[in-house]
């Protein structure tokens, strides 16, 4: 049985977790800092006794008091898990402009200003970058699986918070590495809760309805133009400035293709149809690469998608249906091919992501598109996220984080909408 002393620590905490939600700015923070720091000197005070629990719970099970020290550590962890958000916050004022940016960044809260925003966000960038990640206990997930899903929307298919929470928890437990900030527990929290709600949206309401655009665009932001000589620093800043939600981001960058597919997004999308040359079939390699092969797949599904439906209302469709200046660039980059003795494929294949947009939406073929993908302009903007990142893979760059979003996102809803079955 949890005691009156632990009940308070934990209610601190709670009212603690929410601080940043009700602040008004830094000024009404350090006015809430008392009862912060109440809960972190209690907590502090059970700490000895949690060490002590620690070491005992390693103990032979002979050892007559394991059994009653394990169930006290159990009932401390609870409590210490339910108190670390903030206790680096209590312990090290003079961090706390740093971490209060950081976490209003990650909750995207009106408050801060765009300009402290920018004369703090590389200092915060930095603090985040050095912040030890691990990967937590079954316990300590359940713990934030519980208090991310109250304060996180959920998609209408849980029946309540309460499914929502367990389902949190069995994706937090598919991580097998390092993803969350030890000494900002809420923030990662937050951001996977935050990252599970968007990859819910994407994969269960109509891919290209108005409110799934809507919300799309809420999350990813504006598109940006390719532009070769981006770092990934430089890359992610544009992103930044477009307006994607930053948390959707706030993990270490060896783990977020793990993070991405654990929050419920698919990285390895089903093959598509291979295309089969025409010409100098001998020596033909496929490339293996997970986002290369990801990028390649939706394209090669959608290419076929159109041949499967504009082939069935016309025959001659490439010649009927395909302005005549980008069918001729199709063909030059087949002789290309032609001239170099490389195998030859179809001419579709020769078209990029804007011109496989620009066949669909354009007025005579977009009758037999509509019912898939319902708003033109919705599958202009994803084929337009898509388009800098596959060119950045055809040149051997590397991809950002906000680069491997926008794949498994904006896949997504293109794969649903040809009808390519995605497992969940």
């Amino acid at each position: 049985m949890i005691d009156k002393r632990t009940l308070e620590a934990i209610e601190n905490a709670t009212r603690a977790t929410r601080l940043l939600e009700e602040a008004g700015g830094r000024s009404r923070l350090a006015k809430q800092m008392d009862a912060a720091a109440l809960g972190v000197h209690r907590f502090q005070e059970m700490e000895g006794l949690t060490k002590a629990a620690e070491i005992a719970a390693q103990l032979p099970s002979s050892f007559a008091g394991r059994s009653a020290l394990h169930k006290e550590f159990e009932r401390m962890e609870l409590a210490r898990r339910a108190m670390q958000p903030i206790s680096s916050v209590v312990d090290r004022m003079e961090a706390d402009r740093l971490s209060v940016t950081a976490q209003a960044l990650a909750l995207r809260l009106p408050h801060i200003s765009l300009t402290e925003i920018a004369a703090f966000k590389a200092i915060g960038d930095a603090h985040k970058a050095m912040a030890a990640s691990f990967r937590p206990t079954d316990l300590v997930a359940r713990e934030m699986a519980e208090r991310v899903a109250l304060l996180t929307a959920h998609h209408q298919r849980f029946a309540d918070l309460s499914a929502w929470a367990g389902s949190l928890e069995l994706r937090m437990e598919q991580i097998d590495v390092a993803w969350a900030m030890r000494d900002r527990l809420a923030i990662s929290g937050l951001a996977f809760g935050g990252l599970a709600q968007f990859s819910d949206t994407v994969r269960f309401e109509a891919p290209f309805a108005e409110a799934t655009n809507e919300a799309v665009v809420e999350e990813l932001g504006a598109v940006i133009n390719d532009d070769p000589e981006d770092t990934l620093k430089d890359r992610e800043a544009r992103y930044d400035a477009a307006g994607r939600n930053p948390s959707l981001v706030a993990f270490p960058e060896p783990a977020y293709d793990i993070v991405v597919v654990a929050s419920g997004f698919v990285l390895e999308f089903p093959p598509a149809p291979a295309p089969q040359a025409i010409e100098n079939v001998v020596g033909v390699q496929p490339i293996a690469d997970v986002h290369h092969a990801a990028v390649r797949d939706i394209e090669n599904h959608l290419r076929a998608f159109i041949v499967r439906h504009l082939s069935t209302v016309e025959p001659k469709w490439e010649k009927q249906r395909v302005p005549g200046d980008m069918h001729r660039k199709w063909r030059e980059r087949q002789d290309v091919d032609r001239a170099l003795k490389r195998a030859v494929y179809p001419a579709i294949y020769y078209a990029d992501l804007a011109e496989l947009g620009q066949v669909i939406a354009q007025n005579n073929n977009w009758p037999v598109f509509q019912p898939f993908f319902e708003t033109r302009d919705g599958l202009l903007v994803s084929l337009s996220r898509l388009t800098p990142i596959r060119n950045a893979i055809a040149h051997g760059r590397p991809l950002s984080q906000t680069d491997v979003l926008n794949i498994v996102a904006e896949g997504a809803r293109i794969m649903r909408a040809v009808g390519v079955l995605i497992l969940q």
